[in-house]
């Protein structure tokens, strides 16, 4: 493949990806299911998670990940779970306090 379909074939992907998303309401996107026991925010996380792996190995072209890599696929999915949610609850956490990511006050 190449680098022009490469991008195009992610672009297409991505927009699907985002009208899917679009589709499911606040409700939905925490009740466990999706994908066994996970919620659609989990299964958002988990694939965060993979592109923020991915990307330097698109970056550097070598492949080279982090040590969750040798772990099983249950081992690495449960890990991944609870960081992403603790990130989750952070982030909602410094919203609830106004506090924007970068750690400045945001203005109501």
């Amino acid at each position: 493949m190449d680098q022009a379909t490469l991008l195009k074939t992610l672009t297409e992907t991505r927009a699907a990806w985002e009208a899917l998303l679009a589709q499911i309401d606040e409700e939905q996107m925490f009740q466990p299911g999706a994908a066994g026991k996970w919620s659609v925010k989990d299964v958002i996380a988990h694939v965060t998670w993979g592109e923020s792996e991915i990307a330097p190995v698109l970056r550097t072209h070598v492949l080279a990940g982090s040590d969750l890599w040798n772990l099983s696929d249950d081992e690495r999915n449960e890990i991944d779970l609870t960081v992403a949610r603790a990130q989750i609850d952070e982030r909602q956490g410094d919203a609830a306090r106004g506090v924007r990511r970068d750690g400045v006050p945001s203005t109501r």
